[in-house]
């Protein structure tokens, strides 16, 4: 087998793929967590590794374990060179891509492999359905193997204008070695459509003044105002970033809690009052109803590289990847156009339930709404155990047979892990699935979930709940971010959810949160399974954690480990290593840690924190609260 290495990660052929499936059917029959190192050795064995190595002694509590990111790029040599330009003024970039992308289907049918030159100017998508939310994306690219679609002239790179705010820009489904680069990528909404983001100003009692809703088209648009208005945040127009001074406040509406509207132009709520008078604001949509720049969805994507790509504007998130496995983000740069505020609604870079081998390196991620880039699984609510051996879940994705389920009390503690056999659909969120147990019988199977106290949680999967269940093979697993930057974010700089990777090199700047937050979230948005086995190393972060303290998420440090809404006696987050991080200018603490264990920091330098505490709020340098194994060597 050929091999070769690319900025120091092994590029391989489809070897990790073939040894992920028979490791996982090999290990198919359930088998308990209940033993002490449970959840660590299921996070940590080999496959979740995509490596053979076999895993020491987990009470050595610090040996981190390499993982092997393995990525396929796209081909060098093609059979079929091809050569697109831009249409004429106003025609409409969608049509033109239609007929290209079904030359590409065919070719990849035929074995073919082909590279598309995009000439440079402008083309511009435009919905086929005008009048109508058109939820179809402007460019889908399905079924391709061997493509790589690029800018003709990297100098001078086609730049691609989407008009339709409900439809995706790119859509890639069901592709094998393909790449996407050297492209500018930007939106222009219609009136009917109003903004993303709306300029105010704070009257300092709770009232916010924007003469945006003043406009008739923005009113056209909005339909409701409050309906809309999804996030008021402090905002230095200046500097383009979301705090000012010493603060950064900012207000979320949700669960229908909408500000009043008190004139044509002033709404108000009384959390607003703690943004100082005649400070300006930013105002946030909703996320309903929007789509992303470039989304890569469905588990049958493998090795999809995006490189060089420069996105200005998107309606919800920039990049969003989910399902497949193996992909290669480098040199992607997502800012505000010059003269812009906002970049996008919510995050730049999304990755949801992927199957792992993630590469991001040397990306910028700059203005948007909320964090800049997120990695984690997914998790489902237990709801019930079914006489026939299985459970009903419910939970934002679709599970599917093979789907390996790590199950827990809400109360944090491993139960069990088997494979799924069965599914069948319920209703839009909820799903019976039948489990092979192994030596667990019905009468097992319901001791698991004997208990009814349970807290019921609020969320995106309501309802009451006896357990979570996390699919383990698409939690995201072995990934590596390096090298890039993150600056002028509403949220934090990095989320990090998914087991067995390593975060190195990257720089924060300016963000309202924390710059970096190392997350286990099974409440609320059940974005399982949490942080095992990861190495932070070389981080800078300047200005962060200047935001107010959410109680649900009390990310009160620059870097903070963090389990919500439930106790500590099984904790998700082992084996964490935080080192060499440059941290100055900390609204609160540098660092805080909320049930997790053996976590380590070592040769961190850390100036200039708690510059924004309030009353109540601790100064401590690093913030412990119902933690083990912590070890502080710096």
């Amino acid at each position: 087998m050929q091999q070769q290495r690319v900025s120091g990660f092994l590029i391989s052929s489809l070897v990790l793929f073939s040894s992920v499936t028979q490791q996982a059917s090999a290990e198919a029959i359930g088998h308990s967590l209940a033993g002490p190192s449970g959840w660590l050795n299921l996070m940590t064995a080999p496959h979740m590794r995509g490596t053979s190595e076999t895993l020491p002694d987990s009470s050595l509590g610090w040996s981190l374990q390499p993982n092997k990111i393995l990525i396929r790029k796209a081909p060098t040599k093609f059979a079929i060179e091809l050569e697109i330009s831009a249409p004429p003024e106003h025609a409409n970039a969608t049509i033109l891509f239609q007929e290209l992308i079904k030359e590409l289907v065919g070719a990849s049918k035929a074995g073919q492999s082909v590279l598309v030159k995009v000439n440079p100017g402008v083309y511009r998508f435009s919905s086929l359905k005008p009048g109508v939310r058109d939820r179809t994306p402007a460019i889908v690219l399905e079924g391709l193997s061997g493509v790589k679609i690029t800018g003709a002239n990297p100098a001078e790179p086609p730049k691609f204008i989407f008009t339709n705010p409900y439809g995706e820009g790119i859509l890639i489904k069901g592709c094998n070695q393909v790449e996407v680069s050297n492209l500018h990528i930007d939106y222009d909404y219609p009136d009917t459509y109003g903004k993303v983001a709306y300029l105010g100003k704070s009257l300092g009692n709770g009232d916010i003044q924007s003469d945006d809703l003043l406009n008739p088209s923005t009113a056209t648009a909005l339909g409701n105002p409050m309906d809309t208005i999804g996030t008021v945040f402090e905002y230095d127009t200046s500097a383009r970033t979301w705090f000012t001074g010493l603060s950064a406040n900012h207000i979320t509406f949700e669960a229908s809690s909408n500000p009043v509207l008190k004139s044509a132009n002033v709404f108000s709520d009384p959390r607003l009052a703690a943004i100082p008078a005649g400070r300006e604001v930013m105002i946030l949509h909703t996320r309903t109803g929007f789509s992303h720049a470039i989304s890569a969805q469905g588990r049958a994507n493998q090795d999809i590289s995006l490189r060089a790509i420069e996105i200005n504007s998107y309606p919800q998130m920039g990049i969003v990847l989910s399902g497949g496995r193996g992909f290669w983000l480098d040199g992607i740069a997502i800012k505000p156009a010059p003269g812009k505020f906002v970049s996008g609604r919510a995050d730049g870079i999304h990755i949801a339930g992927t199957q792992g081998d993630v590469i991001v390196e040397n990306c910028l991620v700059s203005g948007q709404g909320d964090d800049g880039l997120n990695i984690h699984g997914n998790a489902y609510a237990i709801n019930s155990v079914l006489g026939t051996g299985g459970l009903k879940i419910s939970g934002p994705t679709a599970p599917e047979v093979g789907d390996r389920l790590a199950m827990l009390t809400i109360g944090n503690k491993p139960l069990y892990v088997a494979s799924i056999t069965r599914v069948v659909k319920v209703d839009a969120l909820s799903y019976n699935v039948r489990l092979d147990w192994g030596a667990c019988d019905v009468v097992c199977q319901r001791g698991l979930f004997a208990e009814r106290d349970f807290q019921i949680l609020s969320g995106r999967s309501t309802g009451a709940r006896i357990g979570l269940a996390y699919p383990i093979n698409v939690s995201s697993s072995r990934y590596a971010i390096r090298n890039n930057t993150f600056s002028s974010s509403g949220g934090r700089g990095i989320i990090v959810e998914a087991p067995n990777g390593t975060v190195e090199g990257n720089t924060v700047n300016r963000v309202a949160g924390s710059g970096i937050a190392v997350i286990a979230t099974n409440s609320y948005f059940l974005s399982g399974a949490g942080a095992v086995n990861v190495k932070i190393s070389g981080t800078t972060i300047i200005n962060s954690a200047f935001s107010k303290v959410v109680s649900r998420f009390p990310l009160e440090g620059a870097i903070s480990v963090m389990t919500p809404g439930a106790p500590n006696q099984f904790p998700l987050l082992q084996s964490i290593e935080i080192k060499d991080s440059v941290v100055n200018r900390v609204g609160l603490a540098f660092a805080s840690v909320l049930r997790g264990t053996n976590i380590r920091f070592s040769g961190n330098n850390a100036r200039n924190f708690g510059l924004n505490r309030a009353p109540g709020l601790q100064n401590e340098r690093i913030i412990l609260r119902s933690t083990a194994g912590i070890t502080v060597r710096d």
